[in-house]
């Protein structure tokens, strides 16, 4: 004879009142309670039976649980607060790192004053001179363009080089007035006129001159 099938023995196998896992583990655990057990495992009871083993693992998840719900409050609750952590992280850069000597304070009432040698030792040439302007406070090359009126042949526009020469571009006026930028060589006691705007330049040496190719050549620090 065939045996009955299987699936009409599950069904009549199945409690009449249906309870949740978390149910089941509460009462469980209230029935451990009861009889002592809660405390310890039952000598010869595995691990992964229901009873002792079975709780322990359930505490350590229910632990797990509260531990992120604790984290993920306070993520909502100071999102500002890391990313100005995340901030600091990327000042710590090689950038900040070679200028920070500079920023610092030094200790002690009277600070001493700092040398090329004390921030960058192997410093030369227009980076050496850079610095020892920035130690005494003062702005030695200055990387905003020339701003002024339109340039003309009685009153050009007057752009300032430590050298004797120096590339300038021209934007033209304003406005309408404006064009591409055209790039040329202005050179000393030479006035240059832009060939598209008619704009005039001239040059002012204000540091020690000479070719700005061959500077640094005899200078060795």
């Amino acid at each position: 004879m065939d045996p009955p099938p299987l699936t009409l023995s599950l069904v009549f196998s199945l409690p009449v009142k249906y309870k949740t896992p978390q149910a089941q583990i509460i009462e469980r655990e209230s029935r451990e309670r009861k009889r002592g057990h809660t405390s310890s495992n039952p000598k010869g009871r595995p691990e992964n039976s229901v009873g002792g083993g079975g709780d322990a693992m359930w505490r350590r998840a229910s632990s797990h649980l509260q531990t992120l719900a604790v984290l993920r409050s306070t993520l909502r609750r100071d999102p500002p607060l890391i990313r100005h952590r995340g901030g600091v992280a990327l000042l710590s850069s090689a950038a900040l790192r070679r200028t920070s000597p500079l920023l610092a304070p030094d200790s002690g009432d009277a600070p001493a004053k700092k040398r090329v040698e004390d921030v960058m030792p192997i410093a030369t040439g227009l980076e050496r001179e850079e610095l020892e302007a920035e130690l005494e406070g003062k702005k030695r090359f200055d990387m905003d363009p020339p701003v002024g009126p339109f340039g003309t042949k009685e009153a050009p526009a007057v752009i300032e080089s430590y050298y004797n020469k120096r590339i300038v571009g021209c934007p033209g006026g304003e406005g309408e007035d404006e064009h591409d930028v055209v790039w040329f060589w202005l050179e000393k006691d030479k006035p240059h006129e832009c060939p598209v705007c008619s704009q005039y330049f001239v040059l002012k040496v204000i540091g020690d001159g000479g070719d700005p190719d061959g500077h640094g050549d005899d200078d060795h620090h």
